[in-house]
């Protein structure tokens, strides 16, 4: 940020506290909603976090008539009354037990208790009581589609504002070792929950762990999903936490940190009630305000940078080499790199070809599915595969380099990625800055308004309070003006902001077809798009990168 930018936010706040000291009144209290904002902790109890459990913990406890009980050491379980009636629960990342502590929870179990397990990984003692090798299915989305209870519910993957990727585990059901076992939840075709029968008892087994997370549970499918599993809890019975299986232990000292202080902070007013009390400090304090108004109009002027000329089209494949080269010269081992190479292949042929390469004993198998799906020629994608082994090859910088050029062939022949022409100046973000002519008349009239709303209040006027929020609205407005350039271009993206707010991207990777008369231009895109900007809205430079740009999109017709 710029010192004109900074100045200017100073004005418009110093304006804004005048106008609140006017209105306000030192009778009225002001409250602060507090707005959790912590996005990094995770399946925490007691907490409203959005990726914490908090609110499945309340749905737990409104649940039972008897109570929750959090178990962190062994010998807290003898506190639970009918131990062998409870239900025992954990939902956490990673969980695991010795072998004689979990044996107890069984015989538990066996005597008509109930346990629930949801998680992303447990430890293989456990594992191997249950599961055959290769018992999990995954896939890479920002959203999973599950099937409860005869309905469809969608879960998105959310990290503060944004939907993002991951991977979501599914069970797969030919690898569960008892075959009796019954399924109540599905996604991908396969079960995310499922009960084994275990004596009396029964033991539940969850493998998507983030459903119950805040966030989720507080949606509508959230909630749909939470009720189907509390059906599974009796109402009647004490319901156990097994924090002490919680192998990643998230708790710490400062876990309430978020919920300390009453959030609230008081307002010093002091320096402003001396300067208004005195009629000569008062006009002084205006007049600093009308030259700080004036700086900023006069010397705030918007400097831009000359723009290159049209380069060649980037290659982008360099970033690419960069990260290789990086990790590479990170680890002084190629082993490393081709480590890497061959964890991106397998998880771009899982994506694009739903097709699981780094399962051994199905390789042979998966390797023929994919020479049919890809119609790739089989003895290139078998040689691609065996130069992938890190045992078989000897690995140095002429076979990784060997090994990069056949992935890069594979993806361009089977279509996973294509040759792209890009439209960058320099390697920087192209920008159309707007016309100074409308902000400049909404900068004078914006001042003007303000000028006379203080000069009132001054005199004792309450009409003058009007004028300095309207005269506030319209500089604040034509500073979105002067700041948000009408269009910028990036690497594949064309962006078209409105002229005060709101803003549409295009994707310029595809056809594109171009109309230039004198007063306009207009941009119609392949995939039925098509955008009309008027000239007589862009400065002088700004209408210099868009010529540029329309340059560039007929060098590429050529």
């Amino acid at each position: 940020m710029n010192r004109n930018i900074i100045f200017g936010f100073l004005g418009i706040t110093l304006l804004l506290g005048l106008v609140l000291w006017w209105m306000e009144s030192d009778s009225i209290e002001t409250k602060e909603k507090s707005i959790t904002k912590n996005w990094k902790t995770e399946f925490r109890l007691n907490s409203k976090n959005p990726r914490d459990l908090g609110f499945f913990q309340q749905l737990l406890e409104t649940h039972t008539s008897d109570s929750l009980y959090i178990i962190k050491k062994w010998w807290e379980i003898d506190k639970v009354p009918n131990k062998d009636s409870a239900t025992y629960i954990f939902v956490g990342e990673q969980f695991g037990l010795e072998d004689a502590l979990y044996n107890q929870l069984v015989q538990h179990v066996d005597s008509g208790a109930t346990m629930i397990l949801a998680f992303d990984h447990v430890s293989s003692n456990i594992y191997k009581r249950y599961f055959k090798q290769g018992a999990y299915y995954w896939d890479y989305s920002d959203r999973l589609y599950t099937w409860v209870d005869n309905q469809t519910l969608t879960f998105p993957m959310v990290y503060e504002n944004d939907t993002i990727f991951g991977d979501w585990y599914t069970f797969a059901s030919d690898e569960i070792k008892d075959t009796n076992f019954r399924a109540y939840a599905y996604a991908l075709n396969e079960p995310i929950a499922f009960y084994l029968k275990q004596g009396k008892g029964k033991i539940h087994f969850h493998s998507v762990p983030r459903l119950f997370e805040n966030y989720q549970v507080l949606g509508k499918n959230g909630f749909a999903h939470t009720s189907k599993i509390l059906k599974q809890i009796p109402e009647d019975q004490a319901i156990v936490w097994l924090k002490l299986g919680d192998m990643n232990d998230f708790e710490s000292s400062s876990s309430n940190s978020d919920e300390q202080g009453d959030g609230n902070e008081k307002e010093d007013n002091s320096l402003i009630q001396y300067i208004m009390k005195s009629a000569a400090l008062r006009m002084a304090f205006v007049l600093g305000i009308i030259l700080l108004l004036l700086y900023v109009l006069f010397r705030g002027k918007r400097k831009e940078e000359i723009l290159a000329g049209v380069p060649e089209p980037r290659n982008m494949s360099i970033a690419f080499v960069e990260t290789l080269s990086s990790i590479y010269l990170s680890k002084r081992s190629p082993i490393g790199v081709l480590q890497v190479l061959r964890k991106n292949f397998f998880m771009a042929v899982n994506r694009h070809f739903y097709i699981d390469l780094t399962q051994k004993d199905k390789l042979e198998e998966n390797t023929k599915r994919l020479i049919e799906k890809s119609n790739y020629d089989g003895d290139k994608l078998k040689e691609i595969i065996q130069s992938l082994d890190p045992r078989k090859n000897e690995v140095n910088e002429k076979h990784l380099g060997t090994v990069y050029r056949n992935i890069r062939s594979f993806y361009i022949e089977t279509g996973v990625v294509k040759k792209r022409d890009y439209f960058v100046a320099a390697g920087k973000h192209i920008v159309g800055h707007k016309s100074i002519v409308s902000a400049g008349v909404g900068l004078l009239l914006a001042v003007s308004m303000i000028v006379r709303g203080l000069y009132s209040l001054a005199q004792g006027g309450g009409l003058g309070v009007i004028y300095v929020i309207l005269g506030a609205t319209l500089l604040y407005v034509a500073y979105r003006i002067l700041s948000k350039p009408l269009f910028e271009i990036g690497e594949n993206t064309f962006t078209l902001n409105g002229f005060v707010w709101g803003s549409k991207t295009y994707a310029i990777d595809q056809g594109i077809q171009t109309v230039v008369s004198k007063n306009s231009t207009m941009i119609h895109f392949e995939d039925g798009q098509s955008i009309t900007i008027q000239h007589s809205l862009l400065s002088r430079s700004g209408k210099i990168a868009l010529a540029q740009f329309i340059e560039h999109l007929k060098q590429l017709t050529v």
